[in-house]
């Protein structure tokens, strides 16, 4: 791209530009490569600050100044100004929508484009808009290039020949495989280094404790009990993959769930709840390995209680798993690891008076405690040994746990015996036993919490079953609210935090903000009588100021005024510049940012807290690049755990997908293509049966059909499925409907989200009326994931309904009455009921038959107030979401655009100004909306 770039900078004014389109690149992304664009533009000479004014389309400064990568991930720039950036060339990273709506609206000329570059090939489908991209580029193109990347060889090692597949799709002939243990690959990471590389890769086998090893095998008899269970339930289906081996693979649940969508419908709740306690379960197994004790039992409490059954209630919805021994020995085991229970297993209920403290610690945190001990050591021997320690681990919450545990480890000396048993020497350790103990306060209150709302959800349940069993049409529904919400009591809220005056500033009024040096800690030490003292304490300095409304503030902002430069001074003399080789840098694995964190900060230390194969061939990448920096890696993992498996797991996963991937590349069929080929028409023909007429010709009617297309429908695959069934799409922006067919039949497309969505809010009542009123035949048409069951029966598997049957049933009597009232409302509205894109692209090939062409001008028109313009819509963000806004309609949002001239403005009105324009009720429900407080 930097050549092409250079290129095109260099030609003179007569020669034609070039014009690159980047696809399928994220923001970090997008950063990362307008950098390097940038870094090499200096190393040739040909950079240069005065850049393309997008403004006003003119080129300032030296004639082979570079471009850079131009971002149109947006719709904020106008038609006529996409138009003049096309015009002057460069390189253009694109969102998929914005491109085929340019391209089909002839703003931009598919055969002057020199190239387009796909990144995330695996992503990429035979419906999906980057191969809509492609096609249409390739039938007016047929010598620019085309490139497409990808980084998961996994993604290409399923299905039937899935290489070749995606080739076809991208239109692509030759195909390169980098595999690491690739020759030039190979050669490339590993160079020969200076002298001061030495081993710089420690491999560390931590052990786990004996209740960490007898959970993670109870968790793996349950997880190995259900996958026996869903093959015995599913006889019929391909279970070779449901094993063991690949239970650990991230993605077990998904392809489980993926091979029984299309029968949903007809297998049994007990199988539903099996694959649901599948994730469950390795959710646990993840869990085990990164949080600590006292959170980690805190989730199996968690867990417990989402399958209580309802008091009084004959229905069981427990998972099978938790009637098995192996799940008494995790919910066990696991209080244990935080504490001990003195009255026995007898004990029954809840009592803080018999709880003794365990607080177990997870092993690694005394392993990244002692590898910074050694690395401070090395250091102090070496000269090379310069720049910061980074941490890198799995999720934010281990992030968050690894820098309380460095904030607040102590290191406590001991004896330990020597291999003679007679002597002992000194020994050190470190310990987190300040941090547990805060997370075990935590816990206590929020159980006390916990146990006060579990008893007001109880009360509710109870209450709701009892009514259900009285009216069955009640089933499912909730008291209180539509989304089944509840509320609790004024007597069972908490109370509002308590805020103390402060003089000199607000240094503790959050909870968020640093606490200062006077402030008492409430730890559980061996002095602690009972835990209850803890909730007894009274904080000090407590007083009358603590009974003022919160609201009131003027005080506190009268005296932040006064001492705003003596805050300013202390703040100045608490701070000071930090040495790099003094920081210690946490972060977690991010496939977009971990190339440039690892550039920018360059590291000497690198401690991979959890195994991670991806950012592992990211370092190699640093180390080859920088092969005089002295870099030292530490490679943590739980020794016989399902961490150290999953990892080998992967690692394996990848080198047999690159050797599926080499040997069908070697077995791949050369395909030659002419132009008449990829001739619609002719692809048309071709579908002829030959026995009509003795074999002649069908005569086919070579006019172009046209079909005008909402511009926010290229979202979804049908506009792709249309194209291809020789159709020609005309993108606008519709006021009324989706898909205009002819000047009569005017479609309403809603896949099964978006038509729930349009009934709750009322919008579908207002869409038919708006269809009615210019059209002579409207159609719904209600379309199903093709993958998925054709029937409503996916719809009851949202939150919270797992395994309830009678909730099932209400949301699709729920749709079902709600599409008679629809039919009752409008009695000539035409269903249609499409079981996938590929169908309704039949469908509306049916529909186009003996039809008069649509009109574009009178399609537009349409539902637009005469004194607006339809060329002034511009913006279809901005106009989308004011449409989505509560108590905004198709009646009223034209008058909101007509007088207002943005959001901001909108955001500002007050509700007097907004019931002017659109009415007392739109008003009230528009104001609530946008002033609603979140906290």
């Amino acid at each position: 791209m930097h050549a092409l770039d250079i290129a095109g900078t260099e030609a003179t004014e007569k020669a034609e530009k070039s014009l690159v389109i980047l696809l399928g690149a994220k923001d970090a992304e997008n950063e990362r490569i307008r950098e390097g664009l940038r870094e090499l533009s200096v190393i040739d000479g040909f950079y240069n600050e005065d850049i393309i004014d997008s403004e006003n389309s003119t080129t300032r400064g030296k004639s082979r100044a570079r471009r850079g990568l131009t971002i149109l991930n947006k719709e904020q720039l106008t038609v006529d100004k996409r138009s003049k950036l096309y015009e002057q060339g460069g390189i253009f990273s694109i969102t998929s929508r914005i491109l085929i709506v340019d391209m089909l609206s002839n703003v931009l000329n598919p055969a002057k484009i020199t190239g387009i570059v796909i990144l995330h090939a695996e992503k990429v489908k035979a419906t999906s808009t980057e191969a809509f991209i492609v096609r249409f580029y390739r039938q007016a193109n047929k010598y620019g290039f085309l490139k497409a990347l990808s980084d998961e060889p996994e993604a290409f090692a399923s299905g039937f020949s899935p290489l070749a597949t995606m080739m076809k799709n991208l239109f692509l002939k030759k195909s390169f495989l980098w595999p690491r243990f690739h020759i030039e690959v190979r050669d490339s990471l590993v160079k020969k280094r200076s002298d001061v590389d030495s081993v710089t890769v420690v491999e560390i086998d931590v052990p786990m404790t004996e209740s960490m090893r007898a959970i993670q095998t109870a968790t793996m008899e349950c997880i190995e009990a259900c996958i026996s269970e869903l093959k015995r339930a599913n006889p019929f289906l391909d279970t070779e993959y449901w094993n063991m081996d690949n239970a650990l693979n991230v993605n077990f649940s998904r392809i489980i769930r993926g091979q029984l969508d299309p029968i949903w419908h007809k297998i049994s709740w007990k199988t539903k709840q099996i694959v649901a306690d599948l994730a469950t379960l390795r959710q646990v197994l993840r869990d085990l390995l990164t949080y600590d004790s006292v959170s980690f039992y805190q989730t199996l409490e968690a867990i417990l209680a989402a399958n209580s059954p309802i008091p009084g209630s004959l229905r069981q919805n427990q998972s099978p798993w938790l009637f098995m021994d192996a799940a008494d020995t995790i919910f066990t085991t696991g209080k244990e690891r935080v504490f001990k229970d003195l009255r026995g297993k007898q004990g029954k209920g809840y009592s803080r008076e018999n709880i003794v403290p365990v607080l177990e610690e997870l092993p690694k945190w005394e392993q990244i405690a002692r590898i910074l001990d050694e690395i401070t050591i090395e250091r102090s021997h070496s000269s090379n040994f310069h720049g910061p320690i980074l941490l890198m681990c799995r999720e934010r919450k281990t992030a968050r746990q690894i820098k309380e545990f460095l904030r607040s480890m102590k290191e406590e000396k001991g004896r330990m015996a020597n291999e003679d048993s007679s002597t002992y020497s000194e020994c050190s350790g470190y310990s987190a036993e300040k941090m547990m103990k805060r997370k075990l306060n935590d816990y206590l209150s929020w159980k006390d919490g916990f146990l006060m709302v579990s008893k007001v959800i109880m009360s509710e349940q109870v209450n709701a079953y009892k009514e259900t069993q009285n009216n069955p049409l009640m089933v499912g529904k909730s008291n209180n609210s539509e989304n089944g919400t509840f509320t609790l009591p004024s007597t069972t809220r908490a109370p509002p935090q308590k805020r103390r005056r402060v003089r000199g500033g607000l240094a503790n009024a959050g909870g968020d903000r640093p606490i200062s040096k006077t402030t008492e800690y409430v730890t559980i030490d061996d002095n602690t009588e009972t835990l209850d003292a803890l909730k007894d304490r009274e904080s000090p300095g407590s007083s009358d100021d603590d009974l003022r409304d919160p609201g009131d503030e003027s005080d506190d902002l009268i005296e932040i005024k006064d001492t705003t430069e003596e805050l300013e001074s202390e703040l100045l003399d608490q701070f000071e510049l930090l040495e790099m080789d003094d920081l210690i840098i946490v972060q977690n694995y991010n496939n977009e940012t971990d190339d440039m964190v690892l550039e920018e900060l360059q590291p000497s230390a690198i401690i991979m807290y959890e195994p991670d194969p991806s950012f592992i061939r990211r370092v190699e990448v640093y180390r080859a690049s920088s092969p005089s920096k002295f870099v030292k890696v530490y490679f943590m993992y739980y020794g016989l755990s399902v961490e150290e498996q999953g990892y080998l797991g992967a690692v394996r996963k990848e080198k047999d997908s690159f050797t599926k991937l080499i040997r069908e590349k070697a077995n791949l069929t050369v395909t030659l293509t002419t132009d008449a080929d990829n001739n619609p028409e002719s692809q048309l023909l071709s579908k002829v049966n030959s026995r009509i007429a003795g074999g002649s010709r069908l005569m086919i009617n070579r006019k172009k059909r046209n079909v005008i297309v909402d511009i926010r429908e290229f979202r979804s695959s049908l506009p792709s499925l249309l194209h291809g069934n020789n159709l020609n799409i005309l993108p606008c922006m519709l006021t009324v409907g989706d898909y205009i067919i002819s000047q009569n039949i005017c479609v309403e497309r809603k896949s099964l989200p978006d038509l729930i969505s349009s009934f709750k809010d009322g919008r579908l009542f207002a869409q038919c009326e708006a269809m009615f009123r210019y059209y002579t035949t409207p159609m719904l048409l209600i379309e199903f994931d093709e993958n998925k069951s054709f029937s409503f029966e996916p719809l009851s598997d949202l939150p919270g309904q797992t395994g309830n049957t009678n909730a099932a049933k209400l949301v699709q009597s729920d749709i079902h009455s709600k599409l008679i009232l629809l039919i009752i409302a409008f009695p000539q509205l035409r269903i249609i009921w499409s079981s996938s894109p590929y169908q309704t692209a039949e469908i509306f090939d049916l529909l186009k038959v003996n039809e008069d062409e649509p009109d574009v001008e009178l399609a537009v028109s349409y539902g637009m107030d005469s004194s607006l313009d339809a060329s002034n819509v511009e913006n279809y963000t901005a106009i989308s979401m004011l449409r989505n806004i509560p108590g905004i309609t198709l009646v009223n949002y034209r008058t909101i655009i007509n007088n207002v001239e943005n959001l901001q403005e909108l955001c500002q009105m007050s509700e007097s100004d907004l019931a002017v324009l659109i009415g007392k009720e739109a008003a009230r429900k528009v104001y609530k909306f946008i002033n609603r407080n979140l906290r």
